[in-house]
């Protein structure tokens, strides 16, 4: 171990729009992280926070607020429990009280 603080950076991309030439920032960053992707980083967050005092989990998919949809999600996974959200956030993606909680029964985000 190097430090005392843990940082994980999920940096993904939108792959289709990623090379374009036409393509902006926005359209670059956009990607909302499935829940299949996410739980690869569970058991490795869970690694790295058993190994520091403090670990941070920063995303770059920051467009239209998908980097917070993703934390909620990460952090239910991670500590198993429901996790609140933001009204504001729950009405740009109603699929967190939705399609999640039914396609994934290990986690309810209320």
């Amino acid at each position: 171990m190097t430090s005392k603080i843990g940082y994980i950076r999920l940096h993904d991309r939108n792959y289709k729009r990623w090379f374009s030439r036409t393509a902006n920032v926005q359209e670059r960053y956009d990607h909302l992280y499935s829940l299949d992707e996410l739980d690869s980083c569970v058991d490795r967050a869970k690694q790295i926070t058993a190994e520091t005092t403090d670990t941070y989990v920063v995303g770059n998919n920051h467009n239209l607020g998908k980097a917070a949809v993703n934390a909620i999600e990460l952090r239910a996974l991670i500590f198993g429990e429901p996790t609140k959200v933001p009204p504001s956030l729950l009405e740009a993606y109603p699929q967190l009280k939705r399609s999640y909680s039914m396609r994934c029964k290990r986690i309810f985000i209320s």
